[in-house]
């Protein structure tokens, strides 16, 4: 693959997961913009109970209402809009609707909101792996989860038609198309009906993982993608390895082999480890810091054994939560002999 033709595809990649990624970020402004007019649900129950409490001061026709506030201990003037075409009764039903309604939104759209943020945080992750792309091997893998988790993803969504029901908007964007939760789990139903599928081996090329030695003999791995990632940690990693990812940020599983019955590895292997985190990490070290140039930057890694590493449910590869952990500041330097 000539130079031209490895940047013409990482450019390619890079237009659909950043398309991608625009579009989660739109949905979970979405799914905020409901969750903070569910915060609203208090007020309007409040509002409720005030209108039945004061029903025999509102007249016909009335557009609001001046009275103490029950709810305040204080007991401060409130105003409250009133519809002129209903009386007492019925507009406190008014507001116990926008109540119920409220409080509906507020609890789906936090649930909405954590999908939102963990596709989120994978596609920067992806977007990440196909910057740090060096070899063909390296594109290649990215461009097999891309194809694997964005673009056959896209290509089952459907339009669901709103018979009027307000309800059904909730977690929804406002172009009309379902949340990426409800997307996922109808088409794990499909999934399930049809069966493994026959061509997945045809589709996927496989790829090595980088490999390379520490100065002092201990060998490491790398993930190329978010795919790789899952596996190296979860399956060719053992549980008394070593794993290192950049702190609170994107970026590549690196796997540091333990030796046989040691406790911890050699000062230069963590320090090594941590730079190959840090490099293959470091376009999203870069957008982090945007406008204040990159040559000093020192990068945060965290390690930890593996079996302290655990899988997000239902989430997409490679994304963790990690606990009892070390820190290191380090370079972002490329391993020596990466293969």
């Amino acid at each position: 693959m000539s130079n031209i033709d490895f940047e013409n595809k990482r450019s390619s990649l890079l237009s659909i997961v950043n398309n991608a990624l625009v579009h989660a970020t739109k949905k979970y402004e979405i799914h905020k913009e409901d969750y903070d007019e569910g915060q609203m649900a208090e007020e309007y129950k409040q509002k409720g109970d005030i209108i039945l409490c004061y029903a025999y001061m509102i007249k016909d026709k009335d557009d609001h209402i001046i009275c103490k506030n029950i709810y305040d201990e204080l007991e401060r003037d409130i105003n409250i809009a009133l519809n002129p075409a209903l009386n007492a009764s019925d507009n406190a039903q008014e507001y116990f609707k926008r109540f119920r309604k409220a409080k509906r939104k507020a609890e789906l759209s936090k649930e909405y909101i954590k999908d939102d943020k963990l596709a989120i945080d994978y596609l920067r992750s992806l977007k990440t792996a196909i910057n740090a792309a060096t070899t063909r091997e390296d594109i290649e893998a990215c461009e097999d989860e891309v194809r694997s988790e964005i673009v056959k993803e896209s290509s089952a969504k459907k339009v669901i038609v709103n018979n009027g029901d307000p309800n059904k908007t909730v977690g929804r964007s406002k172009s009309g198309k379902a949340s990426s939760r409800a997307l996922r789990n109808a088409a794990k139903i499909a999934a399930a009906k049809k069966g493994p599928s026959k061509n997945k081996a045809k589709t996927e090329r496989p790829s090595s993982y980088r490999r390379f030695f520490t100065s002092d003999g201990y060998e490491c791995f790398c993930g190329r993608n978010n795919i790789q990632n899952d596996r190296l940690t979860f399956g060719v990693a053992e549980k008394d390895d070593w794993w290192f990812h950049i702190k609170d940020m994107p970026g590549t599983h690196v796997i540091l082999k333990s030796h046989p019955g040691e406790e911890f590895p050699s000062d230069a292997a963590v320090i090594e480890a941590a730079q190959a985190a840090a490099f293959y990490s470091r376009s999203t070290v870069i957008e982090e810091h945007q406008g204040q140039g990159t040559g000093n930057i020192k990068v945060e890694i965290d390690y930890c054994p593996v079996s302290h590493v655990k899988k997000i449910p239902k989430s997409k590869p490679g994304m963790v939560i990690y606990e009892q952990y070390y820190s290191i500041v380090v370079d972002a330097v490329e391993p020596k002999s990466c293969s």
